[in-house]
């Protein structure tokens, strides 16, 4: 080709750019973007010899796009102009690249007008493959989308590997050749690698019905036809063809990928697709996940701080586990479909490390059907992202990653097991069901109060026919459950805003049930203030403090009398200081521990500003204004 065109020097100037392989139109557009292109050729001039554009196009050390233009433009590539589709792939072999072209390669050189080629290339030669290739400027040149192994950023599909890693490096390794020029999979490959294309990428675009039975749609290609062509010609299984079939098939072939991965393919179709309902969001009671660390926290042995800070928010702990080099291997290579680039972070986190297997037992459920659609658990989001933002708060900007992840419910959850720890999921599961007795309600529920519940469970029950509460606590919580005990069993004797306590357990407390509006209690408790005050002081009288003395722990009744309810951080004081030094009315010192997850001081503005939006005082504004 590049001969042909050294021949044809003399030619005019669209002829010319044909034979290279460049629309006319496409050659205005490259001159209206290079200089260098504008000094060789003036668009106004029509006819005359075209001054040695080949020389420029077929530079024998091409310059490689820059990673900006890789990123910019995603996948899509353009190979250099200069090379002919035989000496491009000769070029491609002679590097010792590893690479494979994914479909329709029986008739290259030959490529339908207006098509591209998509191309599968180990993560290590996706540098010396871009050194062949030009930026889109060069429009007018073969297109092809460009994917590595791992979906390296600026080759990946949608942010995700195009096959799971451990899928495409099994492409690569099964390579062979088609007239001994063109690599591409091997026969089985092929046919597992395009049903994976037509049911995750493709899904009912493809045009084949989802079920036995259905009806096919108009699409692209005849996908079933080319299926039955590939069985027959390389003398393969021939599976039935619709989607859930062939997934199906995929799964006993150890070909389909993770269940995140599925997932995470079927938001990028439509969302009434039937990819979206293959593993639907779990409806769960209680929910685990797995969280991953990953390894830049390894020598900031950040394992026993994270671990501290999930059991902080509430989440219990199933198992701890250092990953071996063989687990680490599979979960880079299967979980989350084996992407673990840098994300949109600065720095790449790098490979998993260590996992931490947690149980929610009051889940909060995720309604949000576009963010995290398939995220059952809201809490596991929101404690992954405070945990990542407090390690990137510390780094400077730009060396700020990504160092932990989780799944998005149980069944993922279950999935990481099976790939990770398999000789230890019915342990795993037994610790599960062991917690959940533990905290299973003696009495008849009406309703759930429990939020966050980091220490306990609260419940509205039936007890003798009558309403109460009853708070369960968890495991190595036991010192807050002493606290109660204390406050509504003995301080509720002399102190009258403090509910009574009815009966006691191995690990509960039944607390009599204060009738309230939930509704008006902002409203109500303005009209009691100068109550708010004087429980604060008789708590300081009877040589305590609470410590959690904001509006959200107060309850005006419908009989119009005020309680203070949660006593978990009860103090009482060694040696008691003047009423306006009381914890309640002054930052905490910094050496009381009492079990809070936050610094005291963020605790006092916070409770400040809780106080100041509800009632328009802080509450030593209030002690001040009634004294």
């Amino acid at each position: 080709m590049v001969g042909d065109a050294m021949k044809k020097a003399s030619m005019n100037k669209p002829e010319a750019a044909e034979l290279l392989g460049i629309t006319t139109n496409h050659l205005h557009r490259i001159i209206g973007k290079s200089d260098k292109l504008s000094a060789l050729y003036n668009p106004s001039q029509v006819g005359g010899p075209l001054p040695k554009p080949v020389e420029l196009l077929t530079r024998s050390e091409p310059e490689p796009m820059k990673e900006s233009e890789m990123v910019a433009a995603g996948a899509r590539r353009y190979i250099h102009p200069g090379y002919s589709l035989p000496e491009f792939f000769k070029e491609l072999n002679k590097r010792n690249i590893k690479y494979v072209v994914l479909r329709w390669f029986e008739t290259l050189p030959e490529i339908e007008e207006d098509e591209d080629i998509d191309f599968l290339v180990a993560d290590e030669d996706v540098e010396k493959f871009n050194e062949l290739l030009v930026p889109p400027i060069y429009a007018g040149s073969q297109k092809i989308d460009l994917y590595s192994e791992s979906g390296l950023k600026g080759t990946s599909y949608n942010a995700l590997p195009y096959y799971q890693t451990n899928l495409a490096k099994e492409i690569l390794e099964n390579r062979t050749y088609h007239n001994e020029i063109y690599a591409c999979p091997d026969p089985e490959r092929h046919l597992l690698s395009l049903i994976y294309h037509i049911v995750y990428h493709k899904s009912e675009k493809s045009g084949i019905p989802v079920k036995p039975g259905g009806n096919y749609t108009r699409s692209e290609h005849d996908y079933a036809e080319v299926i039955k062509n590939i069985c027959q010609e390389a003398d393969l299984e021939l599976p039935k063809i619709n989607l859930k079939d062939l997934h199906v098939y995929l799964e006993k072939k150890n070909w389909a990928p993770s269940i995140d991965l599925i997932r995470k393919h079927s938001t990028y179709l439509s969302k009434d697709d039937c990819l979206a309902t293959l593993y639907p969001k779990a409806q769960e009671k209680t929910s685990m996940t797995v969280y991953i660390i990953r390894e830049w926290a390894r020598d900031k042995n950040l394992i026993p701080a994270t671990q501290k800070a999930l059991e902080a928010e509430g989440l219990e702990i199933l198992y701890t586990h250092v990953l071996s080099e063989d687990q680490i291997h599979k979960s880079k290579d299967i979980l989350r479909g084996g992407n673990w680039g840098a994300g949109p972070w600065p720095v790449s986190g790098g490979t998993p490390y260590a996992i931490i297997v947690v149980l929610d037992q009051n889940p909060i459920e995720n309604k949000s059907s576009t963010s995290h659609p398939f995220l059952f658990n809201e809490k596991f989001h929101r404690i992954k992202e405070n945990l990542r933002r407090a390690i990137n708060n510390k780094l400077p900007s730009d060396q700020r990653l990504n160092y932990l992840h989780c799944c998005d419910d149980t069944t993922e959850c279950l999935e990481y097991l099976n790939v990770l720890l398999p000789d230890k999921k019915a342990e795993i599961l037994k610790k599960k069901s062991h917690l959940e007795n533990q905290l299973k309600c003696p009495f008849p529920i009406i309703e759930n109060y429990s939020r966050f519940q980091r220490r306990s469970h609260v419940k509205l029950v039936n007890y003798k026919g009558r309403k109460a509460v009853c708070k369960i606590f968890k495991k190595n919580r036991e010192v807050f459950m002493e606290r109660e005990i204390k406050a509504y069993g003995k301080l509720s004797k002399s102190i009258k805003y403090i509910p009574k306590l009815l009966e006691t357990g191995p690990n509960w407390i039944l607390i009599e049930y204060i009738d309230h509006d939930p509704d008006k209690q902002q409203d109500l408790l303005k009209n009691h203030l100068r109550e708010a005050v004087d429980v604060t002081k008789k708590l300081w009288e009877s040589n305590h403090a609470h410590l959690d003395l904001h509006p959200n722990n107060t309850l005006i009744s419908k009989s119009g009398e005020l309680y203070l309810i949660d006593f978990e951080f009860l103090y009482e004081y060694p040696v008691r200081p003047p009423f306006s030094e009381s914890y309640d009315l002054t930052t905490v010192p910094e050496n009381i521990d009492v079990g809070r997850i936050d610094e005291h001081e963020n605790i006092y503005h916070s409770h400040c500003k809780i106080w100041k939006s509800q009632t328009g005082f802080t509450l030593p504004e209030l002690v001040e204004k009634f004294s």
